[in-house]
């Protein structure tokens, strides 16, 4: 007898207790998080600095939500749970580098209640076999540089050095006139006024010497 009223006084307890959350759970918050949803996006980082030995890049989701839970899987069915990287403040899974294009599955829940939210593909391109020249040393940002790209998917090594040779030559004959004026643009003001100043002190002196010349 006992031993029946303790269990059902837990399973009372469990009950009160499930309610008592998914009340909770039922709130105005959850009904934000779904429109929340509706706008959050997968975003891509590179890994950089001490994360570059272990990962190649980061999975998450855009904008941040503290109450929410991602996972991400990958093609095979590989799957992690995001995790907080204090480093670059950035709640996120650590994928690794992939030779040819993948798709990942990232889907996201309610944090308090396990509902889910949202669920998205994104397609990492495969890693930028083109990198290893020293060319996109000098150009980094150029879009055949990339570390993942599909740009050079299709390109042969003498189609891509063609390319960055003529990118190259470009740079080298960009007009006197543009670099003058993109220094100017940059510089603009440490030039603007010294100028000012002497043509100042110029036209001071010319009305001065008028002066004179008219007392004569």
């Amino acid at each position: 007898m006992k031993r029946l009223k303790f269990l059902l006084l837990s399973f009372l307890a469990i009950v009160l207790f499930s309610t008592n959350v998914y009340a909770e759970c039922d709130s105005k918050k959850t009904e934000e998080l779904r429109e929340w949803a509706t706008k959050a996006e997968v975003l891509f980082t590179e890994a950089t600095g001490s994360y570059a030995s272990k990962y190649a890049y980061f999975l998450s989701v855009t904008p941040a939500n503290d109450d929410v839970l991602v996972t991400v899987a990958d093609s095979h069915g590989n799957s992690a749970n995001a995790k907080m990287f204090e480093d670059i403040n950035l709640y996120a899974v650590g994928c690794f580098t992939n030779l040819e294009d993948e798709t990942y599955t990232v889907t996201v829940y309610n944090k308090c209640s396990n509902e889910l939210l949202k669920t998205m593909k994104y397609t990492v391109p495969r890693l930028n076999r083109m990198l290893k020249y020293e060319v996109c040393g000098k150009y980094p940002d150029h879009e055949l540089c990339q570390t993942h790209t599909d740009k050079t998917k299709n390109m042969s090594e003498e189609e891509f050095l063609k390319a960055m040779e003529e990118y190259e030559n470009e740079q080298k004959s960009t007009p006197f006139l543009d670099k003058v004026l993109s220094i100017i643009r940059e510089y603009g003001i440490f030039i603007l006024i010294p100028f000012l100043i002497i043509t100042l002190v110029y036209i001071i002196k010319i009305q001065e010497f008028k002066k004179k010349e008219r007392k004569k």
